[in-house]
């Protein structure tokens, strides 16, 4: 019998043969269907830019380990970018100290010129 660890008991414990390759195949799988569908946003965000007029460079970024706001941050300044958008909930009061916004994070850490565009309800 093994000891309590700080993420839960220690062995001994058996798994199956196969339980690690079906976990990293499901992982690998999941991760393709992540990525398809970043790139349909893209598609669809840059073909609303372009009706609009404006040229954009959407781009899909991997984080590889890294928090969110810091490839963003990286990203924009690799591009030199001029402006790096970003989308908030619109939190408000108490509820907007609450950690872990991604926007908030690229706004305090970019060195390039930061919008946040608030979310807003949606429309029926």
């Amino acid at each position: 019998m093994g000891r309590k660890g700080r993420d839960g008991p220690a062995g001994p414990y058996a798994y199956p043969d196969s339980w690690y390759t079906d976990v990293h195949t499901d992982l690998i799988a999941l991760r393709r269907v992540w990525r398809q569908a970043g790139l349909r946003v893209l598609e669809q965000g840059d073909a609303l830019a372009r009706q609009a007029g404006v040229a954009a460079e959407p781009a899909l970024l991997e984080l590889d380990g890294q928090r969110i706001s810091r490839v963003i941050v990286n990203d924009a300044a690799w591009w030199r970018a001029d402006l790096v958008v970003a989308g908030t909930h619109g939190r408000q009061g108490i509820e907007h100290l609450r950690p872990g916004s991604v926007a908030e994070a690229v706004a305090r850490t970019a060195s390039r010129s930061v919008l946040l565009v608030r979310g807003g309800a949606s429309r029926a």
